[in-house]
């Protein structure tokens, strides 16, 4: 994936889970295509344990794969800190859950309104 489907994806739907966190980037254009991404911030840890997320998470998705029910879309997993803790079949069947129903609600504006 490029840059700018990256950024597309973060201004879509989001689905939290315990280990990561699902962002949706509708693609009109490629009703077949299902991208993805993976986003490892340096708040994780350093380049070892960042890359250890990264390898735990593309198994998982490779063991998850069956389950992704749409096209036209490009997946961004953002990881979080459970990514490397969590039993890697947990970390399956969170992706599956994830994968069977990604949100598709409207767009992120990028601003919250103040309450």
């Amino acid at each position: 994936m490029r840059r700018a489907e990256f950024l597309a994806a973060a201004k879509g739907p989001r689905l939290h889970r315990p280990a990561f966190v699902l962002q949706v980037g509708l693609r009109p254009d490629a009703p077949d295509r299902v991208g993805i991404g993976f986003t490892v911030t340096k708040k994780l840890g350093g380049a070892v344990v960042r890359n250890r997320i990264r390898r735990r998470l593309r198994a998982a998705v490779r063991a998850a794969a069956d389950a992704l029910s749409a096209g036209g879309v490009d997946l961004v997993i953002v990881a979080r800190q459970a990514a490397l803790t969590c039993p890697f079949d947990q970390l399956v069947a969170q992706l599956r859950e994830a994968f069977a129903r990604p949100p598709r609600g409207s767009a992120r504006t990028g601003s919250r309104a103040s309450s």
